[in-house]
């Protein structure tokens, strides 16, 4: 059985704003714009690469991270990312999800602003996890037929599953003329220095 929602701990959230003007990118005011405020969230290494000519317009000219990793920031021509990810065994709080989600907008934002640049798309990933034991045995149970799973059976494809992982994708109309696309994706994993099994799920919204 699939563990409720309740029992899912958010574990990484990122925040993606695409930038269809290329030559709009100019890495010394995205620095300026971002440290100039957030210089205490990104207190780690600072990482701002030219970027050369003929690269794929998604080559990150600038990397900002939190010192202990947590929070990340990434620049390249075609986008702006910020994002937030658990770190070992951190406690969750009540309204967690809204307030990271808050703070991965305002350094985009504040460039944005700053800066003027134009945004053509957004993008959301929310990731989560619980802990389970065999947790490709609660997904295939939960997603498959009996005779697709069945361990006594050597025609059963599901069979004595490992890892096993489902994606579905749908559109939603939420005003007129924008489109949403949803993704959601149930997979097994590990996670923690123990490497403990987990059931992960991430969502992910594109305007």
């Amino acid at each position: 059985m699939v563990p409720p929602a309740g029992d899912f701990k958010l574990t990484a959230v990122r925040l993606v704003a695409f930038t269809p003007n290329l030559a709009d990118f100019n890495p010394s005011a995205v620095l300026a714009a971002v440290l100039g405020t957030f210089a205490k969230r990104f207190d780690g290494n600072v990482q701002a690469i030219p970027v050369p000519e003929g690269v794929p317009p998604d080559f990150p000219g600038i990397q900002l991270a939190s010192r202990d990793g947590s929070w990340g920031f990434v620049a390249s021509p075609s986008s702006i990312a910020s994002s937030w990810s658990l770190k070992e065994e951190e406690s969750e709080e009540a309204g967690a999800l809204n307030r990271i989600v808050a703070a991965c907008r305002e350094p985009i934002e504040h460039h944005i602003r700053k800066n003027g640049s134009r945004v053509g798309r957004l993008g959301l990933v929310i990731a989560r996890l619980c802990r389970v034991e065999r947790p490709a045995e609660v997904l295939v149970g939960r997603f498959s037929r009996d005779e697709v799973k069945d361990p006594t059976s050597p025609d059963a494809p599901l069979r004595n599953s490992l890892n096993f992982e489902i994606h579905n994708h749908k559109q939603y109309q939420f005003l007129a003329g924008l489109t949403v696309n949803s993704w959601v994706r149930y997979r097994t994993g590990v996670f923690g220095k123990n490497a403990s099994p987990v059931l992960t799920v991430a969502t992910s919204q594109i305007t």
